[in-house]
């Protein structure tokens, strides 16, 4: 064989130690592979899959937000400590983030902080967990194993209004109100509906969950509203679709404590329009006609 050929033979095996090396090092480090470079402000996104089958937030999108929205949805259930998303400002991230969350209830191993990082030209989304996946598996199957409980129970055959009452019956009747600042349990569908303890976003998170369950659109919203004694403060509720109309629905000011420390059950804001609601709830926005 001569130098020619044993050249080219040796540079090959060399090439080729390099190629898989590089598949390793890729693989453990994302930062080091290939960018997706793309034209994401114009190119159309596909549908997102997984989650909650009503994405409201999502639609709101534009286009480069969907891919980084469906970039992450992609991974997230897997816990990977970064995943690489388009270049986007830290508003849009911070858009993109609130929108998965919002749109989606079963999220909620997820802390309420995110950040974006850019290495050799990439962008990657920094996820903070506050569990870890075998704990959100175990919690994830008790939380399905109670919904399933709590829509056996009722009977869907007689239509949504029906089964949308009776949703909201339960989670007042078995939600006690409380708020923990920076808590991803009480703020969460499993606060709700496990714990029988939550915010106001657990309560609504614990609506659209089993909303999405029973095939009843529906979506979270937040914005501010008065209290009884004057005092203005976040809050979040739902916007549900039944019969062709959009409603607001706020489970959280359905269970009153009253002056001796009882519950009642309450449907002063079971479906109703935003003229009824707009008098003490505010600063919110959704583009759905609420009747």
């Amino acid at each position: 064989m001569d130098k020619k050929k044993k050249r080219l033979i040796i540079d090959l095996i060399l090439l080729a130690v390099v190629a898989v090396g590089w598949i390793y090092l890729s693989r453990d480090y994302p930062e080091l592979r290939i960018p997706k470079w793309g034209d994401y402000s114009s190119s159309a996104p596909a549908e997102p899959s997984g989650g909650s089958p009503y994405k409201y937030y999502y639609d709101t999108l534009s286009n480069v937000q969907k891919h980084a929205y469906n970039m992450i949805l992609d991974e997230i259930y897997d816990m990977p400590s970064k995943i690489e998303i388009p270049k986007i400002t830290s508003d849009d991230l911070t858009t993109v983030f609130e929108s998965l969350l919002f749109d989606n209830p079963d999220m909620f191993f997820v802390n309420r902080e995110c950040e974006v990082v850019s290495k050799l030209g990439r962008m990657f989304f920094i996820i903070n967990y506050s569990m870890t996946q075998d704990e959100y598996i175990e919690k994830k199957a008790e939380l399905d194993a109670k919904c399933d409980e709590i829509i056996s129970k009722i009977d869907t055959s007689k239509g949504d209004y029906v089964t949308e009452k009776a949703i909201h019956d339960y989670i007042v009747n078995n939600t006690d109100y409380t708020y923990v600042s920076g808590d991803t349990v009480t703020s969460s569908a499993y606060g709700s509906l496990i714990n029988g303890l939550a915010s106001c976003e657990g309560y609504s998170r614990a609506a659209k969950y089993l909303f999405d369950k029973v095939g009843i659109e529906s979506s979270t919203i937040s914005g501010t509203a008065r209290n009884t004694s004057g005092v203005i403060m976040s809050h979040m509720w739902n916007v549900v679709k039944i019969g062709g109309k959009y409603y607001h629905l706020d489970c959280t000011w359905d269970d009153p404590v009253s002056s001796n420390n009882k519950k009642t059950l309450s449907h002063a804001y079971f479906n109703v329009s935003e003229k009824v609601l707009s008098k003490d709830h505010f600063n919110f926005s959704i583009d759905l006609n609420c009747e």
